[in-house]
């Protein structure tokens, strides 16, 4: 069994802080230069779509019925199993997203947010006969006895939970088939992890990942002095003064020197460090996004007359990629430039210095001659040129 779980976070955060004033205090933790960064802290969730989160509330509200039931309360009151309609329409979904053609994916679409609709009418009816079912069962609480009140108990506090998240799935699945997007600060995309939020950080490979935001701050041996985790995803520059104030009452000094990544960099951030006592603030300042991040991408087919020449091209570079080629370095002057990503076709500086560079260059035409003119015999040139 995990210490956490044994003992409770509060327990491990005071062993932690208790370890480092210790090591403090034997002069062993290093504090004069310090990092901090943020990361996301997976949660144990599939990836969310409206359809399974609402067959998954269907299912579950059906089996905690059957338990509040089986632990004798709401007996007599009838409740329908509707487990078996909403997996056929989950099912069939998966089945509209295999159309292939375009009108097929357009006729597929609307098929399934039609059927994610009907989804949504089925929670409801069922989260209609949980309430009933809760009602009931609560004026029977109390002539129940023994080990039965127990269990019945859990698994009625266990379906007011899930009520509760089966109406906010229900609620933002009618708000995204009326066109609107739901707020990613209080959307629910796990009904057994309820804090757990979509978080949007930037990486190219993972633009959006389920679960907390977590702050750490170590110092230059790798020793973590101070980590926070946050529910959804905010700012990062706010979160940093605050850690700063908190490893300076663990280890009794300010630290010299911080760094971080753009997400602190703005000069109000800056200006709290330098109040709590750091001397050197080495962050640099908030731009905008890259091309790439910003989710501009370059078309997958490009006109043969807008290629370049591919003789440079690396191997993880497509042959259909738009590209264009660096200035040559001041220091390496020799050096062949590299080939990048672009968007438009624009000569860069110095780049035609060598003849045959660009593909679609026009050839060369000869001068047209009389016809009067004849050409005059080439000399003979030796075939060993002497020195």
């Amino acid at each position: 069994m995990k210490l956490t779980r044994r003992c409770g976070d509060a327990a491990v955060a005071g062993l932690n802080d208790t370890l480092l004033a210790k090591a403090a205090e034997h002069k062993l933790l290093r504090t004069d230069k310090v990092r901090a960064d943020t990361t996301v802290v997976e949660a144990a969730v599939a990836y969310p779509t409206d359809s399974g989160l609402l067959a998954k509330a269907v299912g579950s509200m059906t089996r905690t019925i059957r338990r509040i039931q089986a632990a004798g309360g709401a007996t007599r009151t009838r409740v329908r199993d509707r487990r078996r309609s909403a997996g056929q329409r989950a099912r069939s979904i998966a089945a509209k997203l295999r159309l292939r053609g375009a009108a097929a994916r357009e006729e597929g679409q609307a098929a399934v947010l039609r059927i994610t609709g009907e989804l949504g009418d089925i929670a409801q009816s069922v989260m209609a006969d949980a309430q009933a079912v809760v009602r009931n069962a609560r004026r029977g609480l109390r002539t129940t006895g023994g080990r039965r009140r127990g269990q019945l108990h859990r698994a009625l506090n266990d379906q007011e939970t899930l009520l509760e998240c089966a109406k906010c799935v229900v609620d933002q699945t009618r708000s995204r088939l009326a066109g609107v997007m739901p707020d990613s600060a209080t959307r629910v995309v796990s009904l057994h992890d309820v804090d757990a939020r979509p978080i949007r950080k930037g990486r190219l490979g993972k633009p959006v990942e389920f679960g907390y935001k977590a702050q750490v701050v170590d110092n230059a041996d790798g020793v973590i002095l101070d980590h926070t985790v946050e529910i959804g995803n905010p700012a990062d520059a706010p979160q940093l003064a605050p850690a700063i104030t908190r490893v300076t009452g663990r280890a009794g000094r300010a630290p010299t020197a911080v760094t971080a990544d753009r997400g602190y960099g703005y000069a109000s951030v800056e200006a709290e460090l330098h109040e709590l006592g750091v001397r050197y603030v080495a962050i640099p300042r908030a731009s905008k996004p890259s091309t790439a991040r910003r989710g501009v991408r370059t078309p997958k087919s490009v006109p043969r007359q807008d290629q370049m020449v591919n003789r440079m091209r690396r191997p993880y570079q497509p042959p259909q990629t738009q590209l264009r080629m660096e200035p040559h370095r001041a220091d390496q002057p020799y050096r062949s430039p590299n080939l990048v990503r672009t968007r438009s076709l624009r000569p860069q500086p110095r780049q035609d210095q060598r003849p045959g560079q660009m593909k679609n260059r026009p050839p060369k035409v000869p001068p047209e001659r009389p016809a009067s003119h004849t050409e005059p015999a080439p000399d003979r040139q030796p075939f060993f040129r002497s020195k």
